[in-house]
């Protein structure tokens, strides 16, 4: 799974058979962080602002030192701390989405990538971009709706 903030993919491996756990833990996590931010920053608004800043930064980090992300350098980014911030990315971008500070596109959001397809989950649904294995469009198609579906409950 990617998450991506301003054009830059932050990538968690993600086994198949955890990936619906994984995504509803991403999701509650962005929840339960604007709740948690609320009474500090009083308002949504300036919790994504926060939020934004704060990814920004990480971002701006990376870019310092690389025009990819790696664990190496996210290491000589962030330091020891890297695995916790590469995570704090995940649940920022939930977040930042739940609040509509940024859209899901080509920029920003999530890319699902696995042995059989790639797919860009978008507000308007989900595209498949790549598709291989003998799996056919519409079996990608009805995969890629069902975990479009699991995160907007």
């Amino acid at each position: 799974m990617l998450g991506f903030f301003d054009g830059t993919p932050m990538e968690i491996g993600v086994k198949r058979e955890n990936y619906a756990a994984f995504s509803k833990a991403i999701k509650e996590g962005g929840r339960e962080q604007i709740e948690a931010l609320l009474p500090e920053f009083g308002s949504k608004e300036k919790v994504a602002e926060f939020l934004y800043a704060q990814t920004e930064h990480f971002h701006n980090q990376i870019l310092k030192i690389s025009t990819h992300v790696s664990d190496e350098v996210l290491e000589r980014a962030w330091g020891a701390e890297w695995k916790q911030r590469q995570a704090g990315w995940m649940v920022n971008i939930s977040s930042l989405l739940h609040l509509k500070r940024i859209k899901n596109d080509e920029m920003n959001g999530w890319v699902l990538m696995d042995h059989n397809s790639s797919q860009i989950v978008k507000d308007t649904g989900v595209e498949i971009v790549v598709g291989g294995n003998g799996t056919s469009l519409e079996k990608l198609q009805k995969k890629a709706n069902a975990l479009l579906a699991l995160n907007k409950k």
